[in-house]
């Protein structure tokens, strides 16, 4: 998945309960130009291992898969292409995404096949 170092780090803000970069980086101990950086040149990496070395990476990282499924579950297939053909998001896991979503859909179908049939 193609993540954002600004969504990112105000996931880890949010997760922390702080308003600042400044405040960011106390909680985290790291220097607030380390954070700047990572946000300016998308260091996705860096926060990557910063979370795994706080314990916190899958709450920042799925957290952030789930609110993207939520996003692409409710565009219209015209917003979907767009999206694609933009490289806005990455075809490899826009596959999987869409996978869940079938599957999703197929379960509530059949679900609700049953409680008709009963």
């Amino acid at each position: 998945m193609n993540y954002n170092a600004d969504e990112l780090i105000d996931s880890m803000m949010v997760h922390y309960k702080v308003n600042t970069i400044s405040q960011l980086a106390k909680v985290i101990n790291v220097s607030q130009p380390s954070i700047s950086a990572w946000k300016k040149k998308n260091y996705v990496n860096a926060i990557k291992k910063r979370t795994m070395e706080l314990g916190i990476y899958k709450d920042i990282f799925e957290n952030e898969q789930i609110k993207r499924l939520e996003i692409i579950k409710n565009l219209s297939t015209e917003q979907l292409i767009k999206l694609i053909s933009t490289k806005t998001i990455a075809l490899e896991p826009l596959e999987e995404m869409v996978n869940k979503i079938i599957d999703a859909r197929l379960e509530k179908e059949i679900e609700k096949n049953k409680n008709n049939n009963e």
